[in-house]
């Protein structure tokens, strides 16, 4: 790397006085002192969109099947199961289902970190989301889903909104103390 260099990147580091130390950094404010934070597991919730994509899955694998077969008996159809409209529709179906079952896992944290100071919101592929605390943060339940095919436990849709930011999250019931019940009531 030469010093002319456009990536070259420069690190900020604490200034020094001549041939002496490092100016040594004020203590910690007290007041700043990290809450430890509560760490709630998020199973209904994500019991809940696993087997909702299971099921659109197969509901989507049983329409395609469906249609490939109506394409075969039909007069002037397919005739062989190499047809390019065949492949490509096939295609087109295991990416929809990919897709589809990959936006309905990233609805469901896995887990949820609560604190005073932040929340933070772990998700199913391990990215990590803080929502800063104080004032700023509203948290919503938007919708309440009871126990059912679906979900052993009871299911809340949560929008939170902080700095600017807004994010709905399916959560187990509970997971966050401070929402509010549904605009139309609970």
């Amino acid at each position: 790397m030469t010093p002319s260099d456009p990536h070259r990147v420069r690190l900020a580091r604490p200034a020094r006085t001549a041939g002496g130390p490092a100016p040594e950094l004020p203590p910690p404010d007290e007041t700043a002192a990290e809450v430890p934070r509560v760490r709630r597991e998020n199973r209904a919730a994500t019991q809940r969109v696993r087997r909702l994509a299971m099921l659109y899955v197969v509901a989507l694998a049983a329409i395609y099947l469906a249609l490939a077969v109506l394409a075969r008996r039909a007069p002037g159809g397919t005739s062989s199961g190499g047809s390019a409209d065949v492949l490509v529709s096939g295609a087109v179906a295991l990416g929809l289902a990919l897709l589809g079952a990959i936006l309905t896992l990233a609805s469901a944290p896995v887990a949820v970190e609560v604190g005073d100071h932040a929340l933070v919101v772990e998700g199913l592929f391990g990215h990590r989301r803080t929502f800063p605390g104080g004032p700023g943060r509203t948290i919503r339940v938007v919708r309440r889903y009871a126990p059912g095919v679906l979900n052993t436990g009871p299911v809340e849709s949560v929008e939170v909104r902080a700095g600017g930011v807004r994010r709905t999250y399916l959560l187990d019931s509970g997971t966050l103390p401070e929402s509010a019940p549904p605009a139309g009531g609970p």
